[in-house]
């Protein structure tokens, strides 16, 4: 399955090599999405294995991970001597070496972890954000990186219950674990066209949303642009119009938040 994923998204990187093999792309892609469809491990419907396939087909050679990991580090590289909350990374993230470095406190937490492991600062832990045995108020940050926006869909990463509103009960969640004045770190997919069941794709109106009891202090777009194969940083109205169904790649948010010192949950 590896295998045949780098070799599509090899022959997708170039528009010569798209034309020339564009029937060996979308064969591949038929094989890769009856082995899956197989393997029953994810979705349960060939059309979405195809659909998934089809999609990751497309995927950027510079991947978006690039883009959030180090707007992730530019956000929180000041914090020093607290805790730190990462939603959805088995063992932490890129930046996770530099938080424990100013004397962080770092949790890892997923839904796929193994267990419970220490690994003197960095504490990985099995669970799911929705419903945590944290205490109030106990985080100075958490940052989410890619994960909310699959919170609640049924059929992938060991998630088998629809829950249309996992991404709201996550935030409200971490509301409450976190400390007043502290602050959340979100990267979600942005703009429009089909996306489920895959992922959830936010526009502005989701966002607020699940933002409501936090105030937003930063927020910054970005865009695959094809012409040039590169991301760029682009403006909410560009992201929020960026077409999954016509572009390679959806567009990606990053917000920073603050839990109020004053308020409370909504």
């Amino acid at each position: 399955m590896k295998f045949l994923h780098a070799v599509i998204v090899c022959l997708n990187r170039f528009d010569k090599t798209q034309k020339l093999f564009g029937w060996l792309i979308q064969f591949f892609i038929f094989i890769q999405s009856v082995i899956m469809w197989a393997g029953k491990k994810e979705f349960q419907s060939f059309s979405d294995c195809f659909f998934h396939n089809s999609k990751q087909a497309q995927h950027p050679w510079i991947n978006e991970r690039v883009i959030e990991y180090s707007w992730v580090y530019k956000n929180i590289q000041g914090l020093e001597n607290g805790r730190v909350l990462d939603v959805g990374a088995k063992e932490g993230l890129p930046v996770t070496d530099m938080l424990l470095e100013n004397d962080n406190v770092v949790y890892a937490l997923d839904i796929n972890a193994s267990g419970s492991i220490r690994r003197g600062n960095l504490i990985i832990e099995k669970g799911d954000i929705r419903s945590t045995s944290f205490e109030e108020n106990y985080f100075d940050a958490v940052i989410v990186v890619s994960t909310l926006e699959h919170i609640g869909v049924a059929g992938r990463y060991g998630i088998s219950d629809e829950d249309e509103l996992g991404d709201f009960n996550a935030m409200r969640e971490i509301f409450r674990i976190l400390k007043p004045g502290g602050k959340v770190l979100v990267t979600v997919p942005y703009g429009i066209g089909k996306s489920l069941p895959l992922n959830r794709l936010y526009n502005a109106g989701r966002i607020n949303g699940i933002f409501k009891n936090f105030k937003i202090i930063k927020s910054t777009f970005f865009c695959f642009k094809q012409t040039y194969k590169m991301w760029f940083e682009v403006p909410e109205s560009v992201a929020g119009q960026n077409d999954w169904d016509r572009e390679p790649w959806y567009a990606l948010a990053c917000f920073s938040a603050i839990k109020p010192k004053s308020e409370v949950m909504k």
